[in-house]
């Protein structure tokens, strides 16, 4: 990845609208948009102490959306509506394999809810992609500002996190289930432990993980659509943002070589 020339005018643009700098950086990265009374600057929450991750605090993926990537086929794409039960708030989440190098895997993630800004969160990724050390790089793009790729510290701070498997799924059999994608024969499996039970429905025709539906305590997870045409919401040139940065002095920049 190449670098804006205008990046540090840009981000420095950026710093001056602090609420989506923290919605896209301090509030948890990626899942910012998931838990909206978590958007740092809202009355109702307060910001990470100095020294955590920007990601340290958020809420987790179900695990169900995460593994191995590599033989996936590049392309291909899944998106969901996601309900978080408590605070009765729904996003788009959408997730794709957009490119394959020496290096890794590319995946996106995208993220848009109301009231707030598209946020795409891109990673490579070279082994499970719930494995921290497996994440090499992440570029945040929030709304239209301009892209940048977090350096200066470990970069699986900023991408997204998977919660820890409950403990060994049990199927409970192929049935019909209805989402907004359509009706979709997948296998129903159980995962209890921990004083929680979570179900999820799972297809092989489904593209990346096979997720077709999810239901925890906490959210539910339906496929609205996939496929297999996908390509990177984030071109031209990118940022860099130094996420030490934060944890210090402010902000700064520089271009990539």
């Amino acid at each position: 990845m190449s670098v804006m020339t205008s990046a540090p005018m840009k981000v420095r643009r950026a710093w001056g609208q602090p609420r989506r700098v923290l919605c896209a950086v301090l509030a948890g990265a990626w899942m910012a948009t998931l838990a909206p009374a978590r958007v740092y600057g809202d009355s109702q929450s307060s910001p990470p102490a100095q020294g955590a991750g920007p990601a340290r605090d958020a809420p987790s993926l179900p695990g169900v959306l995460g593994g191995d990537v590599h033989s996936i086929k590049v392309g291909s794409w899944a998106e969901y509506l996601v309900f978080d039960v408590r605070k009765k708030s729904s996003l788009r989440l959408r997730m794709a394999i957009v490119e394959r190098t020496e290096a890794g895997t590319w995946t996106e993630l995208t993220l848009a809810a109301p009231g707030l800004d598209r946020l795409i969160v891109k990673c490579l990724v070279k082994g499970d992609s719930r494995n921290p050390e497996a994440v090499r790089r992440v570029i945040l793009k929030a709304g239209n500002l301009q892209p940048v790729e977090i350096v200066g510290a470990n970069v699986a701070e900023a991408a997204p996190r998977y919660e820890a498997p409950l403990g060994s799924p049990k199927s409970l059999g192929i049935e019909t289930v209805r989402v907004p994608a359509g009706a979709i024969r997948a296998e129903h499996v159980r995962i209890s432990g921990k004083g929680e039970t979570q179900d999820a429905w799972i297809s092989k025709a489904i593209p990346l993980f096979g997720l077709v539906k999810f239901r925890s305590r906490d959210l539910i997870l339906e496929l609205t659509d996939s496929g297999t045409n996908a390509k990177s919401h984030i071109t031209g040139r990118v940022g860099k943002l130094d996420i030490g940065a934060f944890r210090g002095t402010g902000p700064s920049t520089q271009r990539s070589k």
